[in-house]
């Protein structure tokens, strides 16, 4: 009888999985770099199934897009299917025949997978320059493209070459923001500027006139020799319609039905050739600095007592990467004892450039009495626009130190060491107190206690009874279980939240709002679609805002586990509030 029921259960179990089917379909198979996929992933069951996994999908070839969620319901010969599909937007970041998935999913322990759809990817005519094909172009990426130029493509190991991004368009466009930044790998990279808002000029590129705007300056410095590349910088932004226009929105489909299209553009790769330092001419005390570089030091004070500090300042100052540039070395002070170097940047970040200033702090204390002399400090660096090293040095710096030989300071019996001595005074205690008859019986301490010890069993007893009663009520065992395990998840959330894992902080924010409201409703978590919360929460009073605002959280969470572009750290803290907020509300309710 047992083996009949376990084989009846089993068989339940599998036609139940072979209910769900996952497939996957594009909208073209042949399109041009810089237009736009519509990829759709459908989950068809014959259930409304309450929660659904991410599903696992390389799309690492494309700049994503999405994806949007949207749910159907359709009844055929009787039959209800329940349909979830999720549309993402892909882009292309290279010609060639691209392969769209198998997608895998994961549902009730059975993996679903799709087939494969290979796309090709046609590059349009080559622009040099950024510049278009002609005039009567109508291709998107020749009247829509990211250019970058650089104030150099050949250099020296560390020496700067200033990027520019611009972004070049023919036709308005809104929502423009960056999608991708390069990694720069194989360079030091530093900021120089950043557009807050697009500021375009008028420009012919080609014969043709462009809206030019700046995106960005970067000042990159490359850490070795050999051909590096730069990768692309992609920007996404809302292509909008105008009625009456023809030309390019012929062929553009708006694959979500509105009045214009999201599309990802982005520059092209960009090939930088690095030359190695010369090993001839290089000084011995060059320690890697490439730029023009100036030098200064002085040291303060000029008088004074054997013994006493001196401090010494050397800047370096110019344009180049000034967070490459080392200490200099003093070499040998007869007469000194040297500490090691502080040291600080000034940066001065513009337009055309990065430098600024390097500062070292160094501590000297002269060991004897007489006239010294500091000599000169010098500096080497590889000057890129001479093609040769340069060797700096400053002016020598002479020091009058009076007295004689500078006291042992490490044995403890130099001035500063007396004079700490002389504040050190032994410790008198106070044997009065110390031998003062302690009487108990006269401390309100003693009478307090004596008072608290019935008091706190009486209150134990009050507790064990209390907690007797909870545990024989199974309702309230759910409730208080409830709330330790939504705290439990909102609190794993917050480790995702930190460590940026935008899928699963959101699928454990939606597990902790269900888990709630499945031990609250007294129903498992599997079978409380949307309509089943809202009707179980209006039966038990819950205001209809309330649960209202509750659809929309899951909503959101729903839509973020399927995105694959990570979503940023304030909008998931917002997220994390929010639930707090709402699982606190349902708990008042009782």
């Amino acid at each position: 009888m047992k083996t009949a029921l376990w084989l009846g259960l089993l068989l339940a179990a599998a036609a139940q999985a072979a209910q769900i089917r996952f497939e996957a379909n594009a909208n073209r198979a042949r399109v041009g770099q810089g237009e736009a996929i519509l990829f759709t992933l459908s989950i068809i069951s014959d259930e409304n199934l309450a929660q659904v996994p991410a599903p696992e999908l390389d799309l690492s070839e494309f700049y994503v897009e999405g994806p949007s969620i949207s749910t159907r319901v359709e009844m055929v010969n009787f039959r209800t299917t329940f349909t979830r599909e999720l549309s993402y937007s892909l882009t292309a970041r290279r010609a060639g025949k691209l392969r769209l998935g198998p997608a895998r999913i994961e549902i009730g322990g059975q993996t679903y997978q799709t087939r494969a759809i290979e796309v090709e990817v046609v590059a349009g005519a080559a622009r040099q320059q950024g510049a278009p094909t002609g005039a009567g172009s109508e291709g998107l990426e020749d009247n829509l493209f990211v250019r970058v130029r650089a104030d150099r493509q050949k250099v020296y190991v560390g020496q700067q070459v200033v990027l520019e991004y611009q972004l070049c368009y023919r036709y308005p466009i809104t929502s423009v923001g960056f999608r991708e930044l390069p990694d720069y790998a194989g360079f030091w990279a530093k900021e120089l500027y950043v557009a807050q808002q697009l500021s375009p000029k008028v420009e012919a590129i080609g014969g043709v006139d462009f809206q030019v705007a700046p995106l960005r300056l970067m000042a990159i410095y490359p850490t070795s020799d050999g051909l590096h590349q730069v990768a692309p910088l992609a920007i996404s932004c809302k292509l909008v319609s105008q009625r009456g226009r023809t030309s390019m929105w012929d062929f553009l489909d708006d694959p979500f039905g509105g009045r214009g299209q999201s599309v990802v553009v982005a520059s092209e790769p960009l090939r930088i050739e690095v030359l190695p330092l010369p090993q001839a001419g290089r000084p011995p005390q060059f320690s890697g600095a490439v730029g023009r570089y100036t030098l200064q030091a002085r040291a303060q004070p000029l008088v004074v007592a054997a013994g006493d500090p001196v401090t010494l300042v050397v800047e370096v100052s110019g344009e180049g990467n000034i967070n490459a540039i080392e200490a200099p070395s003093l070499g040998s002070l007869p007469g000194f004892t040297v500490y090691e170097p502080k040291s600080e940047s000034k940066e001065r970040v513009e337009k055309t450039g990065y430098g600024g200033t390097r500062r070292f702090e160094y501590i000297l204390i002269p060991q004897g009495g007489g006239v010294q002399e500091l000599p000169p400090v010098s500096f080497a660096f590889f000057d890129p626009a001479q093609r040769q090293y340069r060797t700096l040095q400053s002016a020598p710096i002479r020091l009058e130190v009076q007295g004689g030989l500078a006291p042992d300071l490490a044995g403890g019996t130099g001035q500063a060491a007396l004079a700490a001595g002389q504040e050190l005074q032994p410790l008198q205690p106070d044997l009065q107190a110390f031998s003062a008859p302690l009487q108990l019986h006269r401390s309100a301490l003693f009478w307090g206690v004596q008072v608290a010890l019935p008091l706190a069993g009486l209150g134990l007893l009050l507790h064990r009874r209390r907690r007797q009663r909870r545990e024989g009520d199974p309702s309230l065992v759910r409730r208080r279980r409830a709330r330790g395990e939504a705290g439990n998840r909102l609190r794993l959330a917050a480790q995702l939240l930190a460590q940026g894992d935008s899928p699963t902080f959101h699928a454990e924010i939606q597990r902790a709002l269900l888990a709630l409201l499945a031990d609250r409703l007294e129903r498992p978590a599997a079978g409380l679609t949307s309509q089943v919360r809202a009707q179980l929460l209006a039966e038990r009073g819950v205001p209809a805002a309330l649960v209202a605002q509750v659809e929309e959280l899951l909503a959101t969470c729903d839509f973020a586990r399927f995105a694959p572009a990570a979503h940023p750290a304030e909008q998931m803290a917002q997220v994390q509030v929010r639930a707090a907020e709402l699982l606190a509300a349902l708990e008042q309710q009782g």
